[in-house]
């Protein structure tokens, strides 16, 4: 299966004329192979994320697959979680990062954003088949609620397999 990000947003600059510091996401260059039934995750990293202090983004999954996500090392160091609304029965989820447990405008460092659990218990598509999750509505603020730029660096993949295949080879 096939990871596709489509990020909104436009490159902003600032009062002054100096481009705004721009976030970039991140999905791992392997494939993440993933049984068919089963659960596995997939980091969604961040760079780039000179004054940080939120985000927010909507996940959609295809038809039988679900995703929930759980803030990384770069949230909770900055002393933020992630809210998620319950999944919506076309598959959207939508995030928004949050300071806990008490206010802050701590900055989000650099490193894993979140981890991405998907899970196939739903899912009735081949072994093998390509199904795009789908990362939209994503926005990033700074302290003083400006937006920062957000792109898409390296597009991740999750490969379903067999539950025949014990390895994950594909054979």
């Amino acid at each position: 299966n096939t990871i596709r990000v489509a990020i909104l947003g436009a490159s902003l600059t600032a009062a002054a004329g100096m481009a705004m510091a721009q976030v970039t996401l991140n999905f791992p260059t392997q494939p993440v192979k993933i049984q068919q039934g089963q659960s596995g995750t997939v980091n969604l990293n961040m760079a780039g994320a000179t004054g940080v202090t939120g985000l927010q983004l909507t996940l959609t999954a295809p038809a039988g697959m679900t995703v929930s996500l759980t803030p990384g090392a770069a949230l909770t160091a900055a002393g933020k979680t992630l809210v998620c609304q319950p999944p919506t029965p076309s598959g959207l989820v939508t995030c928004l990062s949050i300071p806990s447990p008490t206010p802050n405008a701590n900055l989000i460092g650099n490193g894993v954003l979140a981890a991405v659990r998907v899970d196939l218990a739903g899912f009735t598509g081949p072994a093998g088949s390509s199904n795009p999750l789908v990362l939209t509505g994503m926005y990033a603020s700074n302290a003083n609620a400006d937006a920062v730029a957000i792109t898409v660096g390296q597009v991740g993949q999750i490969q379903a397999v067999s539950l025949c295949d014990l390895t994950g080879d594909g054979v």
